[in-house]
């Protein structure tokens, strides 16, 4: 019996030995950690942490607690030392998301920023998110700045890819950018590449290249290559890159004539004005509404401040929707003149009348904005009175040929005023309006009578001297336009005028020949960079005859009026029919 106490007494104390040798009786605080097969991380095996032991478990990790103090210990077939230190260790979860910009990844590259100060000819490579894309290159960003990187064809990388690249620095109208790149390495990161949209005041704002602005004009496409500008008034105020995405431009062309805001990065200098670069569709293109007092104001300077009536008019509304309501008529014209809301129904005096004068009132109104109130000043024409005063061609008289061309290029270049296609809408929706319902405008090829407003595609608006060979001038000037039928308008497209005995001409109907004539003559005139030449527009020889076989009529004189009221400025072959065979004949 006594033997086997010693010998219970003897294990029992030989295991206590063990236990207490091999560290698993302790006084300390245990914090569980999940085992992992993952390499240890530079938290955990740069030495400074408290580590003492690890209890294995089969508990799932939390991730709570991370920055707390840990007692574990690191898997070791050395003895312990027993030293100990005191910093925190943060564990670290492993994650397929790309470094921030704050983090290493760009410290192994050159800075984009440097680039922008290196001379042409250098070779580089670089890092960065792709973030913007062109016809012809893309942009990137690192944690400094940007760069454009040139390949001239269809790019491999897709927006948000982080990549490497080399080639040589080039300078592009004053920015520098990559030529030849050679693409090291893509990452496809799928990186957010949202940008901060900045402000943009016309002649103010401090651009800088690969910067996104948020610009408002109205879109008008110009030139040999149909570039797409915006504007504010008669001001240039951003070119379209003509390389930015196709889809882009299209979107942006179908906005032609509106007032847009749009978000565009700076791309360079161009040749008249800011060259910007569009990446996106028509769901980020915003159709410009000002606020009520500027739409108010934009309806009411609208009105002209003097008309000449040589039948009945309707004022209609506003394009943003103000209603003009008129209130008063005073002066001789108002024995001849009476009105209802926005209309006024005119007596033609005789002859042995002739012309009355007077004033109308016009109250413009929209919303709860106090409304304005306009005069226009009127002249009732009398039957068979002149269509203008002949003070406008005083300094035309007597001259014939070159001499009549150029001194009517100067009358009618002078006081004129905005030709803004956008508002041309309106322009037209009264110029070429029904004589015999007021409501409704005359299509200039299809002549049928529909509804006056514009409301597309019920008509639109077509340039007699085709938009793609007006050679730098205005799409917006109104004695170009006319109403037309959406499908009709395609079928002539930019076919020259002429007999169709054959192909590649169009032909209008007999009753507006003359007038179509007529327009191509005053367009020449004004702008004197326009050719009448068969190859373009019509043969000359044909339209004299177009002209002499559909003389000017009163809707042609009326339409002439409406322009001039707006725009300033008049077709001289309107008026004055003779100045045709003077300067062709």
């Amino acid at each position: 019996m006594i033997k086997k106490i010693l010998l219970i007494f003897v294990l029992v104390f030989s295991m206590g030995v063990v236990m207490s040798c091999s560290g698993y009786i302790t006084t300390e605080t245990y914090v569980t950690e999940l085992p992992t097969t993952e390499a240890p991380t530079e938290e955990i095996t740069d030495g400074t942490s408290d580590i003492t032991t690890e209890i294995p478990t089969t508990e799932e990790l939390t991730g709570e607690e991370t920055t707390s103090d840990i007692t574990t210990e690191i898997p070791t077939t050395e003895e312990p030392t027993g030293e100990e230190t005191t910093t925190d260790i943060t564990t670290e979860i492993p994650t397929t998301e790309v470094p921030t910009t704050e983090d290493i990844y760009y410290d192994d590259y050159i800075d984009l920023l440097d680039v922008h100060t290196m001379a042409d000819g250098s070779q580089v490579e670089v890092s960065g998110v792709v973030y913007f894309m062109t016809q012809n290159g893309y942009y990137i960003q690192d944690d400094t700045y940007n760069l454009f990187i040139f390949t001239n064809t269809t790019t491999s990388v897709d927006l948000g890819d982080r990549i490497v690249i080399s080639g040589d620095v080039t300078t592009y109208r004053e920015v520098k950018q990559i030529q030849n790149p050679v693409l090291v390495e893509t990452t496809a990161y799928e990186m957010d590449i949202t940008q901060d949209v900045l402000n943009f005041e016309y002649g103010v704002t401090d651009l800088e290249p690969g910067y996104i602005y948020s610009i408002t004009g109205e879109v008008r496409i110009e030139g040999t290559y149909n570039t797409s500008y915006l504007y504010v008034g008669n001001t240039k105020i951003a070119e379209i890159y003509y390389k930015s995405l196709s889809h882009s431009i299209s979107a942006i062309e179908s906005y032609a004539g509106e007032m847009i805001t749009v978000d565009l990065l700076y791309y360079a200098v161009g040749d008249e004005v800011e060259r910007f670069a569009f990446q996106g569709s028509s769901s980020h293109i915003s159709v410009f509404i000002p606020d009520e007092s500027e739409a108010l104001l934009e309806d009411a300077n609208v009105l002209p401040t003097e008309k000449l009536l040589f039948g009945n008019h309707d004022f209609g509304q506003g394009y943003y929707g103000s209603t003009y309501e008129i209130t008063n008529i005073s002066g001789d014209a108002s024995s001849f003149v009476t009105y209802n809301g926005s209309y006024l129904n005119v007596l033609k005096p005789s002859e042995a009348e002739g012309d009355q004068t007077g004033v109308v009132t016009i109250q413009v109104s929209l919303g709860s904005e106090e409304p304005i109130i306009k005069t226009i000043d009127i002249i009732v024409k009398a039957e068979g009175s002149s269509t203008v005063d002949m003070a406008y061609y005083q300094t035309a008289a007597g001259l014939t040929g070159n001499d009549l061309f150029n001194e009517l290029n100067a009358i009618i270049s002078q006081g004129t005023g905005t030709m803004s296609y956008d508002y041309a809408k309106v322009i037209l929706e009264e110029s070429d309006r029904d004589p015999n319902n007021p409501s409704n405008v005359i299509l200039v090829y299809t002549r049928e009578s529909v509804k006056g407003a514009w409301d597309y595609p019920n008509w639109n608006r077509e340039h007699v001297w085709p938009q793609s060979k007006l050679e730098g001038a205005p799409k917006g000037d109104s004695h170009n336009l006319k109403p037309s039928d959406v499908q009709e308008n395609s079928s002539r497209g930019n076919l020259p005028f002429g007999y169709m005995t054959g192909s590649g001409v169009y032909e209008p109907h007999d009753e507006v020949k003359g007038d179509i004539a007529r327009i191509i003559f005053y367009m020449a005139t004004m702008y004197t960079q326009l050719n009448i030449n068969s190859s373009t527009i019509g043969d000359l020889q044909i339209l004299l005859e177009w002209h002499m076989t559909d003389p000017v009529d009163d809707f042609e004189r009326n339409r002439n009026e409406v322009i001039y009221s707006y725009q300033g400025n008049r077709n001289p072959f309107i008026d004055y029919p003779q100045f045709v065979e003077e300067i062709w004949g």
